[in-house]
C-alpha cells in the first residue's frame, strides 16, 4: 500500500469492551494501544476519535460516569499523542461541557430506526449550537434523512460531515443529490460502496470528501484498501488525494 500522510476521520476509541452487541457474543473494543498499533502497521498518522455510543447513551451500558470517562479518555490521548483529535459526543440532553473548547469537533449520532429522537425545537439545542458556532467546530452528523436535511439547512454556517456517505442518513442515492449544492456539507467514506465513493467525489468534489473507517465496526486497513488498492482515487491529482486522505479533515478542525 502506497505511503501517504493519512488521517482516519472516523474512529471509535474507548477504555472498555462491550459484549453481546449486534446479536453476537463477540467482544467489541478499541483501546488506544490497539488502535495505535493497527494504524502504525499500515502507516496511518492518526485519527479523529469518538467515544462509543455504548458509553454515551445506549442501555444498559451508559451512565453519566461512563460518558465522562469516555470523553476524558480521548482527551488524554490527544494531549499526549500527535495527530489524534477528540470529538465531543452530544446526546439528546444537549449538555455543554465546560471544556468544549478542548475538542476538535462534535459527534452527533442517532440510529433513527431504533433510538430516541433529538428534539430540535428544544431551546437547549440552539444554545448548544451557538457554542458549536462560537468555537467553529465541525459536526459529524448521523440522523434520519429528514432531520439531516433540516439540520444542514438550518445551520448553514456550520460545517456538517455526513458519515458513510449517508448509509444511516437515508442512503447515498438520496443524500448526494439532496446536499451536493450545500457548501457546508461534506461526505465521509467509511463503510460506503466503491461506486458511492466515486459518485461522492464526482458530485461533491475532492474538497468535500473525507476518508474515514468507522473502526472498529470496520477497520482503517479495510477502508483504506477500498480507496487505494481499488484505485478509486486514480483520476485525481496528488493534491486532491491528499485532501481526501487528510487535509480536508485537518482544515475543518483548524489544524
Amino acid at each position: 500500500m502506497e505511503r501517504r500522510f493519512i488521517i482516519d476521520g472516523h474512529v471509535h476509541c474507548g477504555p472498555r469492551a462491550f459484549k453481546g452487541l449486534r446479536l453476537t457474543d463477540k467482544e467489541l473494543s478499541n483501546t488506544f494501544d490497539r488502535l495505535k498499533r493497527n494504524l502504525e502497521e499500515i502507516g496511518v498518522a492518526g485519527a479523529v476519535l469518538f467515544p462509543f455510543p455504548e458509553d454515551i447513551y445506549r442501555k444498559p451500558y451508559a451512565t453519566q460516569e461512563t460518558a465522562k470517562k469516555a470523553h476524558d479518555y480521548i482527551l488524554e490521548i490527544a494531549k499526549n499523542n500527535q495527530n489524534f483529535y477528540p470529538f465531543y459526543f452530544v446526546w439528546s440532553d444537549f449538555a455543554i461541557p465546560d471544556n468544549l473548547s478542548a475538542f476538535k469537533g462534535i459527534k452527533w449520532h442517532r440510529h433513527f430506526w431504533s433510538e430516541p429522537e433529538y428534539d430540535y425545537s428544544d431551546p437547549k439545542c440552539d444554545r448548544f449550537m451557538a457554542e458549536v458556532r462560537r468555537h467553529d467546530l465541525p459536526v459529524i452528523f448521523e440522523e434520519s434523512f429528514e432531520n439531516t436535511k433540516f439540520f444542514c439547512d438550518k445551520y448553514k454556517d456550520v460545517k456538517v460531515i455526513i458519515p458513510h456517505i449517508g448509509l444511516a442518513n437515508g442512503k447515498a442515492y438520496k443524500i448526494i443529490p439532496a446536499l451536493k449544492d450545500s457548501p457546508n456539507v461534506y461526505l465521509e467514506t467509511g463503510l460506503a460502496y466503491p461506486y458511492e465513493i466515486l459518485e461522492a467525489i464526482l458530485q461533491f468534489g475532492a474538497d468535500r470528501v473525507i476518508f474515514g473507517s468507522d473502526t472498529p465496526y470496520s477497520s482503517t486497513k479495510i477502508e483504506l484498501f477500498n480507496l487505494l488498492e481499488y484505485d478509486l482515487l486514480k483520476s485525481l491529482s496528488e493534491e486532491d488525494k491528499e485532501k481526501i486522505l487528510a487535509k480536508n479533515m485537518l482544515k475543518l478542525m483548524h489544524v
